[in-house]
């Protein structure tokens, strides 16, 4: 069994960008700090990365696949707090687990995050749209905004 995240253009565009940023103030430093800020910097370029290759097959997958149906298997929140000079700030995120078949008919997982609204209109053990592609799967936003509605 597989298990995929859902990606961003969007985000891994920024990310990249910042860590070109982050490079170019590293290139204004002393050279005692320079190291940490160099493995800081690739780091957020990886993570830059990766998300915007998770985008790109996501966008693939919505152009090229079929629509399907995938079972919620789990629904949960987290909550994350940054402190950030002093200013404590607080995120909610609403997840969600699916367990589909893809085209080759093996079982995968897909994680997810939703809105608020559609995290509290659905519940474990229901079927939720998805689009299959091969063996990756996105969540059919189009058919969500019913349900939101």
């Amino acid at each position: 069994m597989k298990r995929f995240k859902e990606g961003s253009i969007f985000v891994g565009i920024i990310f990249i960008i910042f860590s070109f940023l982050w490079f170019a103030l590293v290139l204004t430093m002393p050279s005692g700090a320079k190291i940490l800020f160099i493995i800081v910097g690739v780091i957020i370029l990886t993570i830059g990365t990766l998300t915007l290759l998770r985008g790109i097959i996501d966008h693939v997958v919505r152009k090229k696949g079929t629509k399907s149906k995938g079972k919620i298997i789990k629904l949960w929140i987290s909550k994350s707090t940054h402190n950030t000079n002093g200013h404590v700030s607080s995120s909610t995120h609403y997840n969600i687990r699916i367990e589909y078949k893809d085209q080759f008919n093996n079982i995968n997982n897909l994680d997810s995050t939703l809105t608020k609204s559609i995290y509290n209109k659905l519940s474990e053990g229901n079927d939720i749209p998805i689009i299959v592609y091969k063996d990756r799967a996105v969540i059919d936003k189009t058919l969500l905004k019913n349900i939101e509605a």
